[in-house]
């Protein structure tokens, strides 16, 4: 901006003898000068715009500046220069759009309806010791804390129990707290969630109320999880709506032929495509060698006649 002012009075220093009608004050040019030059290597040229109708208590400047930040736009465009340098050139580059162009459905399911529920919530003010037993019995590693009336405070991690259990000062609970282990709220989209996991240390976050009870857990293999579902479920209404080929989602039954048995080798319809395996906790992306074992979930994308027939014979014997 200082920069931008100096260009502004060298601008009125040389044209005012030449173009009298150009005043004798160089206060707007100087303010002009400021603004082209803040505006355009900052790439915030309607911002600036403001700045100018606040900066002078009038819309007077606001012609002048818009021509000056205009050009001066185009300029700096033109290199690809930027005061900042984390700023990318346009919102197609920042991570939450390239997050919601590539999974679409992410902004139309919510954190509740992703969530899991929270394995393990430690309550104050009970003892570190406590806690880490809690911990082991719920097989996590972090867990969440609340007060007395259930209020989220933080996010405890058995590493930090431990450390401090063997300390010589002995516990302190207060100090093990990590209180920027960000909640999220549980109106919150999917996109925004993702966005905050994969920007951040943290794999996962509590969800909270309007309250700021902690009601589940969020994880980002919580987040695939769902929005395969909310496919498959989009995929089955298009489905039913007309057309003879859809998805499935077919569970493999103890009694099936297809247990213990290569994808390769079992009676599969030739119409139908084995698209993804739910083993558990675990998404298998299928090949000819894959084994499939009882309680596998398939998704399969065949015909409707094909479908049928799979489901035959992942539910009993032939």
């Amino acid at each position: 901006m200082v920069i931008g002012a100096f260009v502004g009075a060298a601008v009125w220093r040389l044209l005012e003898p030449v173009v009298p009608s150009l005043g004798h004050d160089p206060a707007p040019y100087v303010i002009v000068g400021m603004m082209a030059c803040f505006g355009s290597i900052s790439r915030a040229p309607l911002a600036v715009m403001l700045m100018v109708a606040e900066m002078t208590g009038t819309l007077s400047l606001i012609v002048p500046a818009m021509l000056a930040v205009g050009l001066a736009t185009l300029i700096v465009r033109r290199n690809d220069d930027t005061i900042y340098r984390s700023q990318l050139r346009s919102r197609a580059e920042s991570p939450a759009h390239r997050i919601l162009t590539g999974l679409p459905l992410l902004a139309m399911v919510t954190a509740s309806q992703a969530m899991a529920p929270a394995r393990c919530v430690l309550v104050e003010p009970d003892e570190s010791a406590t806690f880490l037993t809690q911990m082991e019995e719920g097989e996590v590693s972090a867990a969440p804390l609340v007060d007395p009336q259930g209020h989220y405070v933080g996010v405890v991690t058995m590493r930090a129990l431990q450390k401090e259990a063997a300390a010589s000062s002995g516990p302190d609970v207060e100090g093990l707290v990590d209180a920027t282990f960000a909640p999220i709220h549980e109106s919150v989209h999917l996109d925004v969630v993702l966005e905050t996991l994969t920007s951040t240390p943290q794999t996962w976050a509590a969800v909270i109320d309007d309250e700021r009870r902690v009601v589940g857990t969020i994880a980002i293999s919580d987040i695939v999880r769902n929005y395969r579902r909310t496919m498959q479920s989009n995929l089955r209404r298009v489905a039913e709506l007309g057309g003879s080929t859809g998805i499935s989602e077919i569970t493999v039954t103890s009694d099936s032929p297809l247990v213990d048995v290569a994808l390769r080798s079992t009676s599969i319809p030739r119409g139908t495509l084995i698209t993804a395996i739910e083993r558990g906790r675990d998404v298998i992306r299928p090949t000819g060698a894959t084994v499939i074992k009882s309680g596998d979930r398939l998704m399969a994308l065949g015909g409707s006649d094909d479908l049928d027939l799979l489901g035959r014979l992942a539910s009993s014997k032939q």
